[in-house]
């Protein structure tokens, strides 16, 4: 549920904020409204200003949160304190996991500084939140062994297409410097084995390398899936593409898969395979899959 002060029809169900009740002078921002400020700008706007649309996405959910939390807990999103805030973070703390309440504070520190920016607020009440320093290192994330690693490989069943390209996928997505949403935009001419070993074209984010080596066994995970799937000569098309049920087995379409595809795909190759240790795409990176790879 979002806000629109510009719309007071929209609100007119919702609590009302306003009131001078729930003003407290020593410890909330001071508000442009007090000396007759314009409306505040829509959550739109601060989002139209986002770039990247993976963290505009993130982005929008983290402040619905946020504003939906506020209205259930009858505070005004333009009157928090400081104090709103921390409970709100430990709120957080208990149903989500630490990485998730960092970025949510990411994403409203960026919200309330453009609100500063607009006019709307004299000062950011979250800029300083005290937040947990995440260190990779002491995540309860549980380093995978050879065999483990193996295992789950051998799991995906290569009689199907599908299996073959679900273990691909599963092998480009262990690589470092890769996101989800690149690799489900990947074209079969973006694999290009080269004499000097194979290759797959990026397009990344600033730093990132364009052109990533690919591995001995990943090489021969995708040549496999290729010449299985027959669109090795196609490489305009989608190189991970989504399947349909037709005579009652699994045939691939010309439609790429979607990011939230490749997440599940990677999830319930796990579970299925009994591995713990690997919940997403992201998981893969601090296992040893991508040292399997490597042998």
């Amino acid at each position: 549920m979002l806000i629109d002060r510009a719309n007071p029809e929209l609100n007119a169900s919702r609590p009302n904020f306003a009131t001078r009740a729930s003003f407290r002078v020593d410890s909330a921002p001071m508000r442009r409204e007090d000396a007759a400020a314009p409306a505040v700008p829509s959550l739109q706007f601060f989002l139209a200003a986002i770039s990247n649309p993976n963290t505009r996405l993130a982005y929008k959910r983290d402040a619905s949160r946020f504003l939906n939390w506020c209205v259930a807990t009858g505070r005004d999103p333009m009157r928090v304190a400081p104090n709103d805030i921390t409970a709100y973070r430990e709120e957080l703390r208990a149903a989500v996991s630490p990485g998730t309440v960092d970025r949510h504070f990411a994403a409203l520190r960026a919200l309330y500084c453009y609100w500063v920016e607009m006019d709307c607020l004299v000062s950011n009440p979250v800029r300083n939140i005290r937040m947990d320093k995440l260190c990779l290192a002491k995540l309860n994330l549980p380093a995978l062994n050879p065999g483990d690693v193996g295992a789950f490989f051998d799991s995906f069943k290569v009689e199907s297409v599908v299996g073959l390209r679900d273990r691909a996928l599963v092998g480009v997505l262990a690589r470092d410097f890769v996101r989800g949403t690149t690799v489900v935009k990947l074209k079969v001419g973006d694999y290009e084995p080269r004499d000097d070993g194979p290759i797959l074209r990026l397009e990344e984010r600033a730093g990132k390398p364009p052109e990533l080596p690919v591995p001995p066994k990943l090489a021969q995970y995708l040549d496999t899936y290729l010449t299985t799937a027959g669109i090795a000569a196609e490489k305009d098309t989608p190189l991970f593409r989504s399947a349909v049920s037709h005579n009652g087995q699994f045939v691939l379409t010309d439609r790429p898969l979607r990011r939230a595809d490749a997440y599940e795909i990677v999830r319930r190759r796990a579970k299925n395979a009994n591995i713990r240790g690997i919940h997403s795409y992201h998981s893969l990176r601090l296992t040893s899959v991508a040292a399997f790879l490597e042998e």
